[in-house]
Order: C-alpha cells, then structure tokens, then sequence
C-alpha cells in the first residue's frame, strides 16, 4: 500500500507544473493539446481518481480532476469535481474561474459570470478571469460590459493578445471600426503569425469600404493558412465590391474546392457571374445555393432577377413568389414581380405588387428608393 501511495504522490508530483494556478479558456485549451499529444490523457484521469479513491482529499486534485473532465466535454462531471474542490477551500479562486468555464460551455452564461465574480473577487489581479467573463458577456449580448472586462485584463497584462483581439471583434459588432483595426493591430503585432488576426481586421477593413486593404489581410491570412474557405470567400467579396469579378470568381471556386457545401458560396459566385451577364452560370450556382440550403431566400430573389435577364417571366415570378413566401416584407422581390408582370402585360398584378411596396416601410435606405420608384411606376400605368 505504501508503494502504491508514494507511485501517486510522485505521479501528482510529476503533473503538478501541468496543473498549476487559473488558466483562461485560451490556456486551457493549450493544456488539452499537450495532454493528448503527448498520450496521458487517460493516464492522468486515473491518477487523479485513485488518488480520490485512496482518501487523498486534495482541493487541487478535484479541481484537476475537474480540468481533465472539462477536456473530454465532460461539463457536468467537471463541475462536480469544482465542486468538491470548493467545499474543500472554499475560497479557492482558480476553482471558481474553471467552473465558470464549465458553465459557459454549458449555455449557463449567468452561473458562469456568477463564479467569475467570485474568483474575481478573491483574486482581482488575475488577468484570465476577467477575459473569460467578458467573453460571456459577449456572448450574452452585453458588448459594454465584454469591453470593460477586456480592457482590464489588457490593463493587467498589456501583452495579452487575445483580449486585444475580442475587444476589437466586439468593437466591430458596435460599428467602430476605427477601434475595432486599433486593437486588430496590436494583437497582430503581438501574434504576427496568426490567420483569424488578419482575416478579422480585413473584414472591418471590408466594411469600412477600403477592400485594398481588406484584400491585403486576407492575402496574407491565406498565406498563413492556405486551406481556409472562409479567407478565400470573403476576399473574393472584397474583389466582388472592386470590381474585379473574374478574381473574384477565382476565389469563390477556391472556397467551394475547400468545402464544396458552402451554400453561400455558390450564392456569391452566381451574383458575379450575373454581374459578368452569365446569367445561365449564374442560374446553375442560385440553384445549387438554393439545394444545399432551400429556404434561401436571397437565392430565389437573384435566381429570378437571372431568369427575368433571359426573357423567362413564368420561372422569374415563380423564384419571386418563393422568395417572398420566405420572406413577407421582400422589398425587392414585389417590386421586380411587378415589373415582370408589366412585362408580361399584366398591369393588374404589377399593381397590385408595387401598391404592396408603398405598404411596407423598408429600413434599408436603397429599399426606400423602391418606394419612390415604385410610385413613378403606379403614377404612369394607371
């Protein structure tokens, strides 16, 4: 028994420097890797569990224990172990950070910032604790409360890359781009070699207007990571808005060779290939969008306006009508039916359509332009 004992205190030992005080989710999911790359995983689960069973009632080895639950997606058992940890110590701060963790893995964004106030608390200099509440602040929707949170860890540790990083993705969300590519700045001058830096800050580049730079992000994102769809994607976008839609193409064949199910994609290229005046390319991409995910909605619309290109009024107003039964208040949908049906010589229906667009009051200022236009084209048909 004796040697058993000191083979597990020494076991414990030897994983002590893996298991050391609170960690962020980001740090946790370091110590997940080098816990499966390195082929302990279960080992270590088992070391801790006899430790358990053998009357070592350790605050650290149910917390640890606790950790390697939370790793295999285990959130319940995890959270019993913080738990038992806690009834042990009960002012164990990192506990309450790990459980938070737990909790917000589990959707329970309220328990999860109640810990995180807790640990907080009982360790205000613990940089971590306040990234991981703001990022459920974020995910509640809370975007004031996750910038306070990540500017206190940056305060606390002004390298910390990734809460540089969240503050600007948040800041984008407000629609403060400036900020946002502030913040995008310094986490990629702190972590140059990481894609998602440059392909988020060449998405609020992409909608502050400036696509050369935007385009400039991406490249370099794509570089770094050469097998990611969604770069490839959202730089074609960039190419689209230039312009230039034969490289913009280019990359949406790309992204749909990376992940051939991506029903956006398809969505886009077709928009280009319309652009270019393919409308029967434009057709076949609309239609694979419209199979891969059927109640899209923007597809019908564009499908229609492609069909309505070639002459084919009966398949326009049909994508037209599907568009709109997916979509009530489809500005856009009712006004082009209406000039379908002018086309076809129905006056009547065109009226009827663009008597329905005065009706809704669209938000989007290019869609009350149609309003407008769509009174010049009842004033001189009736």
């Amino acid at each position: 028994m004796k040697k058993c004992i000191i083979l597990i205190m020494y076991s414990l030992i030897c994983l002590a420097p893996c298991f050391s005080s609170g960690r962020s989710e980001e740090d946790m999911e370091m110590f997940d890797t080098t816990i499966v790359e390195n082929g302990d995983y279960d080992w270590a689960m088992a070391v801790f569990t006899k430790a358990i069973d053998i009357g070592l009632n350790d605050h650290s080895i149910y917390r640890d224990r606790g950790l390697l639950y939370y790793h295999k997606g285990d959130y319940d058992r995890a959270i019993t172990d913080f738990n038992e940890a806690l009834r042990l110590k009960p002012d164990y701060a990192p506990a309450y950070s790990d459980r938070g963790n737990a909790y917000g893995k589990k959707g329970d964004y309220d328990r999860s910032i109640t810990d995180y106030n807790e640990a907080i608390r009982l360790e205000p200099g613990d940089a971590s604790t306040y990234y991981n509440r703001g990022i459920t602040y974020e995910k509640k929707g809370d975007h004031d409360r996750a910038i306070a949170d990540f500017s206190e860890a940056i305060r606390l540790k002004p390298d910390y890359a990734s809460a540089y990083h969240n503050r600007g993705f948040i800041y984008d969300k407000k629609g403060d781009y400036d900020r946002a590519i502030e913040d995008y700045n310094e986490t990629i001058r702190l972590k140059p070699d990481d894609a998602l830096k440059y392909y988020n800050r060449g998405y609020t580049y992409g909608k502050k207007g400036d696509h050369d730079r935007a385009i400039a992000d991406f490249s370099e994102a794509i570089r770094i990571k050469p097998d990611d769809d969604f770069i490839y994607w959202n730089r074609g976008i960039s190419y689209y808005h230039k312009g230039d839609y034969d490289r913009a193409i280019a990359d949406y064949d790309e992204a749909i060779r990376l992940k051939p199910d991506h029903a956006s994609v398809y969505y886009f290229r077709g928009y280009s290939y319309r652009k270019k005046g393919d409308h029967d390319q434009a057709i076949t991409d609309f239609s694979e969008a419209i199979r891969l995910e059927p109640d899209y909605a923007s597809a019908y619309y564009d499908r229609g306006l492609a069909y309505g290109y070639k002459g084919d009024y009966d398949r326009a107003i049909a994508d037209y009508d599907e568009a709109i039964r997916l979509k009530p208040e489809h500005v856009l949908a009712y006004f082009n039916r209406g000039i379908t049906y002018e086309n076809k010589g129905d006056i009547a229906r065109a009226i009827s359509d663009w008597e329905v667009v005065l009706l809704i009051k669209p938000a989007n200022a290019n869609d009350r332009e149609l309003v407008e236009k769509a009174r010049q084209n009842l004033e001189r048909v009736k």
